[in-house]
């Protein structure tokens, strides 16, 4: 005889269970879909964070570069192959100081891909779990909370 207060549920599958399995079986998947969603956040969230310090990097060392070659067109001279020199300079100069703005834009633009993706997935987490009663919590830390100075 079947206990009555656990009674057999079909799934959509087919296979028939108690409901107390099926719930615990829910349970475990629900377990495992939030572990990965959470390991899988992080690490976006990891990613992005690590791409800002990159920019970052990008930028100091065009700073840098720029501070250390600042005095090199006064020491150009003003004859005819001074000013070629300088045009030619001035160019490829820019150039390079234009390739460092696009790498250190692109990581810039990689961290907000990769923090949109995070934003995707725990929003995605989150309908999800809704469905079941509950709460997805984002495991990225949280920004620390800044209060205006007063001068």
């Amino acid at each position: 005889m079947g206990d009555e207060n656990d009674p057999l549920v079909r799934l959509s599958d087919g296979r028939i269970m108690r409901l107390s399995e099926f719930k615990r079986l829910q349970q475990q998947e629900i377990q495992a879909f939030v572990q990965q969603m959470t390991v899988t956040i992080g690490s976006l969230g990891q990613l992005s964070s690590a791409m800002d310090g990159e920019a970052g990097e990008v930028w100091n060392a065009k700073w840098q570069l720029d501070t250390d070659l600042a005095g090199i067109e006064q020491a150009i001279g003003t004859d005819d192959t001074g000013q070629k020199f300088r045009a030619a300079w001035k160019q490829s100069y820019g150039q390079l100081l234009d390739g460092f703005d696009a790498v250190a834009q692109n990581l810039v633009n990689l961290r907000d891909s990769l923090s949109s993706a995070a934003d995707q997935l725990f929003k995605t987490e989150s309908d999800t779990l809704k469905g079941f009663g509950m709460t997805a919590v984002d495991p990225r830390p949280k920004p620390p909370n800044r209060r205006p100075t007063v001068c």
